[in-house]
């Protein structure tokens, strides 16, 4: 039988949130989640770990728009950015998760690449079922699940966040111009 885990936190606490910077401890954390699977599975389990990539751009412009949706975030792209630590180079940095993993196996696949397929972003993870194509015919793709805010939307949410609203009240406003927006737009697929 196969078992899926899949959240974004389990590579670390988001970047931008409460003074965390990076993913500096996310090989250590998927270590010692390899090493828990292990024990608990014993050695004849087939233990993947699958991590989406994309630029770091793309990747910086996500993080940004999640902060100002979730948190009081109330620095600007650039001086976000400049709050955020890259990791110097996705290779090295998906190297050390190889090494902490072994003998567990690491894919990656590019973001964009998987927005197209039909599960979305899930794609990589049904693909490492190896399903019989009659099971896989059955499989309904889910609605999208913690999107980010459109880009149009940052000014608004930035000058939210740096206004002297409390907490509450904060809130109540995100939510309207969220439902506002999603009334607008098409509906997320994936």
């Amino acid at each position: 039988r196969d078992l899926i885990l899949s959240h974004e936190n389990l590579a670390g606490r988001m970047p931008g949130r409460d003074g965390q910077a990076g993913y500096d401890s996310c090989a250590d954390l998927m270590g010692r989640l390899a090493k828990a699977l292990r024990v608990h599975f014993q050695n004849d389990a087939d233990i993947r770990f699958c991590f989406l990539t994309r630029s770091a751009d793309d990747w910086l412009r996500s993080l940004w728009l999640h902060n100002l949706r979730v948190s009081r975030l109330t620095l600007d792209f650039d001086h976000f950015r400049d709050s955020v630590s890259l990791p110097e180079s996705l290779p090295a940095t998906l190297e050390s998760i190889t090494r902490a993993i072994a003998p567990a196996t690491l894919v990656t696949a590019p973001l964009e690449q998987q927005s197209a397929a039909r599960f979305g972003p899930a794609q990589v993870l049904i693909d490492q079922l190896d399903l019989p194509p009659d099971r896989l015919a059955r499989l309904r793709p889910e609605p999208a699940h913690n999107v980010g805010p459109p880009k149009s939307l940052a000014p608004a949410l930035l000058a939210l966040n740096q206004s002297d609203l409390d907490h509450d009240s904060l809130i109540a406003h995100k939510t309207a111009l969220l439902q506002s927006s999603d009334s607008e737009s098409p509906a997320h697929v994936r």
